[in-house]
Order: structure tokens, then C-alpha cells, then sequence
């Protein structure tokens, strides 16, 4: 198989020939570092039967860049024609073919950078009591990835070798799942991170002027249709005064985003309908079908959500305010909370499609 290396040409994986009494391969070799295994992968060596005879000729490439390149990692088998008397002594050997080794493969992820990474949200982890997380930081100018982690991560010479069962039971046992692959397929809330989309869509619509301030005394009290005289309280996390768009994006004030978002008495909001609307242009429906970061679906919360997930129930107010903090039924991968950020990142140079992500 070919080889990888990170973007200074530091071998991530390459190969080294073994030679035994029964056997001439080439064993995968991975760089001793913990964070790289859900990014790489691992090969699964050929099988043998009780007998020591081979029962699968050729390596089995399991998830990571060794599966998703996997027509380009692998070579060539050769051929070997071995001339035994009746008692086995080797009287002659012919080969036919010779191997070819598969192609290298350049990422563009800075392995010093992942495993810088991978520590800060290990340390992070352990200091808060979290079972896991991911990060990812990407060039916003080509949209080729630097770093990609998933914590906790497994050892992918531990999975090849395939020697060491109880690290392994470990792996598939611990309820942190080793194997999860956080930045594609984790599901989480995406919270206060999307103020900046809608702030974007509240501008853009006209329901709100950069200049126009919004006064957050720490929580918001709207009218409780179905209870007269009594209130509904949406929390903010403190009173930030008046503030305007930008400010609001710099304090986080919720209050603000629960007016441009649903709106307040005197003072028309987006609604649910907008809100979602800008989400998904902005990448948060992007599934980067066909790429190595193929992400799961996620959940963009509207009425028609809430009625099939919830029996029929009806869309109230108070979801669309907590929507339009990215709270209630919000739930996004980290690839597509990257989607969302480099497109931002990009929008002062007038680039407004989905980034297109790679190694």
C-alpha cells in the first residue's frame, strides 16, 4: 500500500517488510499518535485458517483516509511460483509479477497541529467531566483541513496488530465510544454560534437596522396566551443593557435574538420559517455527500418537525425564541458548524457557496 504524509511530509503511514518461515508481506506502520486513528483508519491483515493457509488475499482497509482512499493506497500483488519435491524442500522459485506498491497520499493536516489539538481537548475534557469532543480548524481560503479530531481516539497499530484484546475490549466497551467519530457524526446543539447567521437574516429582512438597539434587562416576559395575566420568561444569561447587532454578537445577549428572532409585541421577528431558511443556506442542512466528511442529518427545527417528532403538537412562540439561540430542537455535526463559520469567514470577499472541505 502507499504511503501518507501530513502537509511537511511527515510520514503518517508507511509500510516495512517482514519476512518469516511463512510469510514475505509488508506490515502498516502508523505514527504513534493517538489522535490520528478515526483520520487514518486501519487494514485488517489477510486471514488464515487453522491450517495456516490463507483464506482472503488481500489487506482489509477499515474506515479513515485507509478507506476512503483505498483504490489509491493499494498496489499491485505479485507473483511467486515455488517448485517443492514431495517432501516440501524448495527446489525452485519463479516470479511471475512483481508487486507494485499503491500510491502515496499528501494530506494537508499538520500532525504536530492534530495532536496539539487532540491535547488541549483531552486536558479540557478531563478538567470538565465531559465524556468527549472534536475540533477542526481549516484554511477558510481553500477549505483544506489542518486538523480534524475526535477525542477520545483510538491507537491504529493497536487495531492492525490486533494483538492487544484487552486494550481493544477497552476500545468497544468504554462508554466515552473510542469510536465515534465526533466531527461527522456526533450530534449536538449548536447553541449561541449561530447568533451571527441570524443576525445576518434579521438584517438582511429588514427586521432590524445596524445602528437599532435592543434593550436585554436579563430576560425577556412575553403574555401567556393560554394563562391571561401570567408571563412567560425567557432567560438571558445577564442584563447587557441596550445593544446593537454587532455588540449583541460580541455579548451573546439572548434577549436580543429572541426579538429579531420571534419578535415582540410592537416589533415583528423573523419566525421559524426565515430561521430555518438561513440555516440552511448557511450549511447546517450541508451533508458533504460523496467527501470524507460525509456528516450525518442533522435537525433544523420548524413546525412540521415538531409535529411529527412530538405527536402533532403545534409550534409555539417560546420554540421559536430558544431556536433562534440555536437551543430547542437544534442538533448539528462540528462539520457543518464548520461549514457555517467559513462561510462567514468568507462572505467579506463575496463568496456565499458551501465550502467544499479536504485532506
Amino acid at each position: 500500500r502507499g504511503s501518507v504524509y501530513d502537509r511537511n511530509e511527515k510520514p503518517l503511514v508507511w509500510n516495512e517488510n517482514v519476512a518469516t518461515n511463512t510469510d514475505n508481506f509488508s506490515k502498516r506502520i502508523y505514527q504513534e499518535n493517538v489522535a490520528m486513528g478515526s483520520l487514518l483508519g486501519y487494514v485488517k491483515y489477510p486471514k488464515k485458517d487453522k491450517n495456516g493457509v490463507y483464506i482472503t488475499e488481500s489487506a482489509e482497509a477499515v474506515g479513515g483516509i485507509e478507506k476512503y482512499y483505498d483504490n489509491t493506497l493499494q498496489g499491485t500483488k505479485g507473483k511467486l511460483y515455488i517448485e517443492t519435491d514431495a517432501v516440501g524442500n524448495i527446489i525452485s522459485r519463479t516470479t511471475a509479477d512483481l508487486p507494485k506498491k499503491g500510491q502515496d497520499i499528501h494530506l494537508s493536516i499538520d500532525s504536530e497541529l492534530q495532536h496539539a489539538v487532540y491535547k488541549s481537548i483531552e486536558q479540557a475534557s478531563i478538567e470538565s467531566g465531559y465524556v468527549g469532543g472534536a475540533g477542526l480548524i481549516v484554511d477558510v481560503t481553500d477549505g483544506s483541513l489542518l486538523a480534524a479530531v475526535t477525542y477520545p481516539d483510538f491507537d491504529s497499530n493497536v487495531m492492525t496488530e490486533a494483538s492487544e484484546h484487552d486494550l481493544i475490549q477497552k476500545y468497544l466497551t468504554d462508554k466515552r465510544s473510542f469510536f465515534l467519530n465526533r466531527y461527522t457524526s456526533g450530534l449536538y446543539a449548536p447553541g449561541a454560534i449561530v447568533k451571527p447567521v441570524f443576525a445576518l437574516a434579521a438584517l438582511n429582512e429588514g427586521i432590524v437596522t445596524p445602528q437599532e438597539r435592543i434593550l436585554s434587562t436579563g430576560q425577556l416576559s412575553v403574555p401567556n396566551p393560554y394563562q391571561p395575566g401570567k408571563f412567560t420568561v425567557f432567560k438571558d444569561w445577564k442584563a447587557h443593557g441596550y445593544t446593537d447587532v454587532r455588540e449583541a454578537i460580541a455579548v451573546s445577549s439572548g434577549v436580543y435574538f429572541y426579538t429579531v428572532g420571534g419578535g415582540v409585541p410592537g416589533k415583528k421577528g423573523l419566525g421559524i420559517t426565515q430561521l430555518a431558511k438561513y440555516a440552511e443556506l448557511f450549511g447546517l442542512n450541508n451533508l458533504n455527500k460523496g467527501t470524507f466528511f460525509e456528516t450525518k442529518s442533522s435537525v433544523i427545527p420548524t413546525p412540521e418537525w415538531k409535529k411529527r417528532v412530538f405527536k402533532g403538537e403545534d409550534w409555539r412562540l417560546g420554540d421559536t425564541y430558544n431556536s433562534s439561540i440555536g437551543q430547542y430542537g437544534f442538533l448539528i455535526t462540528p462539520i457543518q458548524a464548520l461549514s457555517m463559520l467559513t462561510m462567514l469567514a468568507r462572505a467579506g470577499e463575496g463568496e456565499s457557496t458551501y465550502p467544499s472541505f479536504h485532506l
